[in-house]
Formats: C-alpha cells, structure tokens, sequence
C-alpha cells in the first residue's frame, strides 16, 4: 500500500509538472507568435510612411513601435516590457539618449502594472536607464544608482553582470574613481571571457573597456599597450569592427598623441573618423567625437586651417544632439579655445574658454575632467596676457577641481601646480615657483609621467627658476632631460627645443662659460622656431650672447 501510494504521488507530481511545463510552453509560445506578428506588422507600418526605394530607419522603427505598444492591449508586461527596454537600445545606439531613458522609464512602469518585481529582466532595464543617464551627463546620480545595485550585479554572473559591471566602470571614472574603475573594467573583461568565452565579440568590447579605462586614468603607456593588443586580438578573431572598436581605436589615437608620437595619432585618428563615418549616419555622437578629437590634434599639429571646420562640425552636432549644457559642448568648445590659442589668438581663446567655464558652472559639471582643464587653460592664457592675478585665480579653481577629481598624487593635479609655478615665474617669485615646480616633477615622476612631454616643459621651467635664483649649475641637469625628451618625442618641434637652448645659453652665460654660451645662442637662432615661446627680448639676447 505504501509503495502504491508512492506511485500515485509520484505519477500526480510527473503529471502536475508536465502540465506546467506545457503551459509555460504554450505562454511562451503565445509570446513568440506576439512578438513575430507585432515584428511584421512594424516594417508594414514603417514602409507606408516612406517612399518605396527607402528602407526603415530605426528611428523609424521606434516611432511606429512606440504608437503600436500603445494600441495592443493584448501584450503581457513582460512582453511589453521588453519591446520597450530594445527600443530603448536603438535610441540609445541613435544617441537619443533622452528617449532611450523614457523607454526604460516606460518598460519598468509596465512590469511594476503587471506586478513583476525585482527580476533579471527588471535589472537589465535599469541599467539600461542608467546607461542612457550617464549619456545624458547625469553622471553622479547615475553612479549612486547603480553602486547601489553592484551586489545584485554580481550575483548574476552573465551579461547583465558584464554590462553593469562595465557601466559602473564608467561612472566611476566621471566621479573620479580611477582606480576603482580600471579594476571595475577588468572584472567586466574576466566575467565576460568566463561567460562568453574569448573570442565572442562580448568578451573583445569588454577588453577593450580596461585600455579605455587606463586612457581615462591618465596612464597613457599602459592604455596605449593594452588597447594596441585588444584590437590586435579583435582583429584576429574575425569579428568585424563595429562602434565599440571604433571608440578605441579613437582612444588609442589619443592616447598615441600623449605619448607624443604625432604621426601615429594621425594616422589612427584618420582610421577612426573614416570608420565612424561608415558605421553612422549624420548628425552622430561618435562622428561628432572623431572630429573633435582629430581637430584638436590638427591644431596641435600646427593645421589649424583644416582644424576648425572640422571642430565647428563637431559643435554644431553635439548642439543639435544635445543642446548648449552637456559635457560634451564643453570639451568641444574647449578644443575651439585651444585653436585660438595655437593661432597666438589670446583674446578669443579667453573669451572661449571663460564661455566653458560659465557653462560648467550653470551646468554643475564640476566633476567632468574637462571643466577642470578648462579652468587650467584659461590660466595659461590669462598667463600670456599677463593678466596675472585672474591667472592665479583660474588655476587655484583648477588645482581645487582636479584635487577632488584625482588627489593631490596624480599627473592632473602636477599639471595644475606648474601652472601656478608658472605664475609665480612670470612675478619673479622665483623661489616660489621652484618649490611649485619640484612638486609638480615629484608626483609626476612617481606616477610614471617622468618621460611625457609635460615632464620635459616642467623641467625647463624648473630649470627658468634656477637661473632666476643664480644657481645655473642646478639649471644644467634639468635641460639635459628636458632637451633628451623634446629630441626623443618631438624633434621636429623647433619652437620647444629653441626655447630649451635658449634656457641653456642664459645659463651658461650666467656662469661665464663665453665659448658654449655663443655656440649654444647660435643653435637656437638657427633652428626654424616660430619664437612662440621665447619671452619678450629673448631672441635680442641670443643674438647678442651669439656675437
């Protein structure tokens, strides 16, 4: 009897399972059928309102799914959900950002109408909302949120644990968790080969998210050896490039041009505005990106002509995409700035970088790395106007800014202290300015930046003070490694390497060495430099010291 009685309640579970399992076949069978006839009669809406030899755009797509989702009453919550939460996708990829947040608005006010709580599909939505909202400049709010989800993140180890985790990367960068985001980065990459394996193009966009991250922190040899790999290994898996390759490839480019090697950044920054003019249609974010990012380094390059129309695209497109207070109208009008600068045109460069600042300060974006540049370039400026007290009370604002964003131990932060020694340089406060600058080399230094082309400058203003303080002999050292960096990453800039030997005639002379002094006024008079960088009368006493 008890065995019977087993069997009977095991045949009843057999039957009770199967029936379930059969009506969750039927219900997601039902869902199929929803989704292929929903799907069908999209494209049939979308072509009615185009001319014929047009095909749908997904912009297109979105407009006539959004009015359809709304007229079918029949679609589940999670159905519905999840045609919004992809709609949300297309606009985001389409850099409408603002709808892709309504989308994943709308998808998490259809599950909460159907009762669905916390889910994976529920997580994925919101960090889509995320995603949009980090896009949107919305970084700091964007960040609590999904810091306060990582756990639940973690726990899925799957894609939604490989997005997320790469998302909150991303917002830990714009608060200035640097570290935290490199390591965010390469626990997104791990969980992405586990998951997917190494050679799915999920786990290749997650690897190339850590050079990214590098960039972003400022460690510009290793990011420019990791993303050079990351895409080697793209490239060898067969995967065709798409708009994740393309942002790295443009990082790359970037970072190349930190590292000084100008030619290379070029040609890199070419390749991915040639790549991102394949991949999207205009007015795009990632076109408007390349653009700005070439322009800036055409500028740089001493091509302005070809430089600004490339930068106005640029502005014009980031307007349009998303009006005159987003992160990005700040660093492309930056770049603009720097243009004026590069054409010894200070009163527009001023005039520009002061409109940045007014914008990050209406904008609150005191957290984005840009508006503290921008406070630092304006110094500089304002430097070379001798306008020396704004000087001084543009770069205390930057040297504030970037204390919060990084500390008081990272490159940015010595960035901004040999502004300020720059300052007290041109005030012949020279003592001042030597203990500015030896604190600016110290951190640059420790943090691997001891070769940048940043380190060769500080040096050679290093060197300035010391022979302001009469102590040339301590000045000769300094322009030895800085005229060692301008030779290996520079050569053919002769403005720089004229200013260093300038530097080093003055010294020379300083302690009576008659003989080196007239060879070494001789090689910089020689050199084809605009004398961009040479003071007021220094080129007269290089032709004097010379005779």
């Amino acid at each position: 009897v008890a065995v019977s009685a087993a069997l009977a309640l095991a045949v009843i579970a057999s039957l009770g399972i199967a029936l379930w399992q059969a009506r969750h076949a039927q219900i997601q069978a039902q869902r199929a059928t929803s989704v292929r006839d929903f799907v069908l009669e999209l494209f049939d809406a979308a072509k009615d309102q185009l001319p014929r030899d047009v095909r749908p755009t997904p912009d297109v797509l979105a407009r006539a799914a959004v009015r359809k989702i709304d007229a079918n009453q029949s679609l589940d919550a999670q159905t519905r959900a999840q045609f919004l939460s992809t709609l949300g996708a297309i606009s985001q990829t389409s850099s409408d950002y603002a709808l892709a947040r309504e989308f994943a608005d709308r998808a998490l006010a259809a599950l909460d109408a159907g009762g669905e709580g916390h889910s994976r599909l529920r997580l994925g939505i919101e960090i889509a909302r995320i995603e949009a909202m980090h896009s949107l400049g919305e970084s700091e709010q964007a960040d609590q949120l999904l810091g306060a989800r990582m756990n639940e993140v973690r726990a899925l180890d799957d894609e939604i644990a490989v997005r997320g985790t790469a998302m909150y990367a991303a917002t830990r960068m714009s608060r200035g968790a640097l570290e935290e985001s490199i390591a965010l980065a390469r626990e997104s990459s791990a969980i992405a080969d586990r998951v997917f394996g190494a050679n799915d193009e999920k786990s290749l966009v997650a690897s190339l998210r850590v050079g990214d991250s590098l960039g972003g922190a400022g460690q510009h040899e290793r990011a420019a050896s990791e993303l050079a790999a990351a895409l080697a290994r793209w490239d060898a898996s067969g995967v065709p490039p798409n708009r994740d390759y393309q942002a790295s490839l443009l990082n790359l480019a970037a970072t190349t041009s930190f590292l000084g090697d100008y030619d290379r950044s070029e040609r890199l920054h070419k390749q991915a505005l040639q790549l991102a003019l394949r991949i999207f249609e205009s007015p795009h974010e990632r076109i408007a990106d390349a653009q700005e990012s070439l322009g800036a380094l055409l500028s740089v390059r001493g091509n302005q002509n070809e430089a600004e129309p490339l930068l106005q695209q640029a502005s014009a497109t980031f307007a349009t995409l998303f009006g005159n207070d987003h992160p990005a109208m700040a660093s492309v009008q930056s770049a603009l700035a720097r243009l004026a600068f590069d054409q010894k045109d200070y009163a527009t460069a001023a005039r520009r970088y002061e409109g940045v600042t007014e914008l990050c300060t209406r904008a609150k974006l005191d957290s984005d790395p840009t508006c503290a540049r921008a406070w630092q370039n304006m110094s500089t400026v304002y430097l070379r106007q001798g306008r020396l007290d704004e000087a001084e009370t543009a770069n205390l604002r930057s040297l504030e800014l970037r204390r919060a964003l990084y500390g008081e131990n990272h490159a940015q932060y010595a960035n901004a202290l040999a502004g300020l020694g720059a300052i007290h340089l041109a005030r012949h406060d020279f003592s001042a300015a030597l203990r500015a600058f030896d604190q600016s080399i110290a951190i640059s230094d420790a943090t691997g930046h001891g070769g940048s082309l940043e380190a060769a400058q500080k040096q050679g203003a290093r060197a300035a003070a010391l022979i302001g303080l009469n102590r040339a002999s301590e000045a000769l050292p300094a322009l030895d490694i800085a005229e060692q960096i301008v030779a290996k990453l520079v050569p053919d800039d002769h403005s720089l390497m004229q200013r260093m030997l300038t530097l080093r005639a003055q010294a020379l002379d300083q302690l009576g060495r008659a003989e080196e002094t007239r060879s070494v006024a001789r090689q910089a008079i020689a050199l084809d430099g605009t004398g961009s960088l040479l003071k007021p009368g220094e080129l007269e006493q290089l032709r004097a010291m010379a005779r």
